[in-house]
């Protein structure tokens, strides 16, 4: 670009941002902004304050739903397929059942395979 071409562009985008209908006056917002902020700061500070629970005291286990998924998931695995749906209400813990699911056929695939693998964990949450 020549002649002043970026700087022209750049300030061109910034008339453009600061004369949209959608900025808003400093005074409309800023009130908010503080409030917001000043959450965010004790939020913060009652985080390092608080005191960390160690995650070698839990363990998560499935429910009843959940292991019926996690064996049909494993049959399908055994039989060759790739993909599997798992359809149910709000609350139920699929998000969970998806990620035993996969640590399961992880574990089998390492110990067929002699070696540790690897996965993509897909969520997709419609509405």
């Amino acid at each position: 670009m020549e002649n002043g071409a970026v700087a022209k562009d750049i300030i061109s985008e910034f008339d453009r941002l600061w004369n949209s209908e959608r900025a808003c006056d400093y005074a409309d917002f800023i009130e908010d902004y503080r409030i917001r902020y000043k959450i965010k700061k004790e939020q913060q500070k009652l985080a390092r304050e608080s005191e960390v629970i160690s995650i070698e005291k839990y363990k998560l286990e499935p429910n009843s739903m959940q292991v019926k998924f996690i064996e049909s998931v494993m049959d399908l695995y055994e039989s060759g397929e790739n993909r599997a749906l798992l359809i149910s209400s709000t609350g139920t813990g699929k998000t969970y059942a998806s990620a035993f699911a996969l640590r399961e056929m992880l574990q089998k695939r390492a110990k067929e395979t002699g070696r540790n693998v690897r996965a993509l964990f897909w969520y997709i949450e419609s509405r």
